[in-house]
């Protein structure tokens, strides 16, 4: 989860650095959209393992 997060929020700056973005637009945008990846990997990881123990 930590390395979804710490990928995205990195690509943001690496691409707000890149186009001299005053707003951090990028950044917001990747570490939303990561966060909201990580923490839909880790419910569909707790659904299976709960399926698994029945």
């Amino acid at each position: 989860m930590f390395a979804i997060i710490g990928i995205g929020s990195f690509l943001g700056i690496k691409i707000d650095a890149h186009y001299a973005n005053e707003n951090n637009l990028w950044t917001i945008i990747l570490s939303l959209t990561s966060t909201v990846v990580a923490v839909f990997f880790v419910i569909r990881r707790i659904i299976a393992n709960s399926k698994d123990d029945k």
